[in-house]
């Protein structure tokens, strides 16, 4: 029952919104269409579903009375489907558990009375399952098929993506690759993505256009710096850089790694020797010669040597102290 409750809960949220920006006239929302699809192309394997995610203006949605009257409907029929499906399922485990109930009953007679008020319980649990949750349901009153289309017809630009990311100021990561997780998919977890389709992210505006091609890996975005990190491939190699909101090249494409911290960007690019730049001039700030950045939890910046001692620098980025590493 636990395990159903669970299950639905989680199903639930999933073809709810995910999430919207309020920092726009425009009160935008992703909406997950993921089930729709399930439905609509005729899947079986809940467990490896391609991720289905819209772009929709609310104001344009919520004029749709009659399209969420049939979405709500969907809903509902679908989601008694997926209880058809996994009832005998926890039907199986529950039957599991009653054979070793009557196992530790012959092998510990001297539990025995505890342990048969616990089965007695667990078998009218099992009876009661399929007669409370399972209920008949026939086909779709309407057809997963028709709803989809014309919500995909309502999105910005009319088409879906496998995941999103809100980057902040009004541009969002979007996934064009493919990627793929269970039917009743949890937002806070990430879908499963074939290393052929990592390198698909792209940036887009609230307007579906986009304003970074989708040719790299899963963008992280500082919306009060005006960069964005991204990876991506040359040469069959994982190259970071950085790019602004507009688009423009902010950190050239020749790092193997960048880190953000407060000061600046600790940048490598052999993924040994470490320093740091500013990311607004492309101006290096402390050359790569470190094992890392060790800290800055006060004005000074101390960046770890190779051999073990401390580097201490000032806010100006200037060598002001050698000292021992304490660990």
């Amino acid at each position: 029952m636990t395990r159903t409750s669970l299950f639905l809960g989680a199903l639930m949220a999933m073809m709810c919104t995910a999430a919207s920006a309020q920092d726009d006239e425009r009160e935008m929302e992703w909406l997950n269409v993921t089930v729709l699809h399930y439905a609509a192309t005729g899947h079986t394997d809940r467990n490896n579903t391609l991720q289905q995610y819209l772009l929709l203006d609310n104001a344009v949605l919520e004029e749709q009375t009659e399209l969420k009257e049939q979405l709500e409907q969907f809903r509902e029929e679908f989601s008694q489907k997926m209880i058809n499906q996994v009832v005998p399922e926890a039907e199986k485990a529950l039957d599991e558990g009653l054979a070793q109930l009557r196992k530790m009953i012959k092998e510990h007679p001297e539990l025995a009375s505890q342990l048969k008020e616990q089965l007695k319980e667990a078998e009218a649990q099992r009876g009661q399952m399929t007669a409370e949750l399972v209920k008949e349901v026939g086909d779709y009153t309407y057809n997963p098929a028709d709803i989809l289309k014309t919500l995909t017809n309502l999105a910005v630009n009319k088409r879906a993506y496998s995941a999103y990311k809100d980057l902040g100021n009004g541009l969002y990561g979007v996934l064009t690759g493919k990627a793929y997780g269970p039917v009743d998919y949890d937002v806070f977890n990430k879908p499963q993505t074939p290393e052929d389709q990592k390198y698909t992210w792209g940036v887009m505006n609230r307007d579906g256009r986009m304003v970074i091609e989708p040719k790299y890996d899963e963008p992280k975005g500082y919306d009060e710096h005006d960069f964005i990190v991204l990876h991506t491939l040359q040469g069959g190699q994982d190259k970071a850089g950085a790019k602004g909101y507009d688009g423009s090249e902010r950190v050239p494409f020749v790092y193997t790694s960048i880190a953000y911290y407060p000061f600046g960007l600790c940048v490598s690019k052999d993924g040994k020797n470490y320093g740091l730049m500013d990311h607004t001039n492309k101006r290096e700030l402390i050359p790569m010669k470190y094992c890392g950045v060790w800290s800055n939890y006060d004005e000074t910046i101390k960046m770890t040597r190779t051999d073990g001692q401390l580097d201490v620098y000032d806010a100006n980025m200037k060598l002001i102290n050698t000292e021992p590493d304490p660990n």
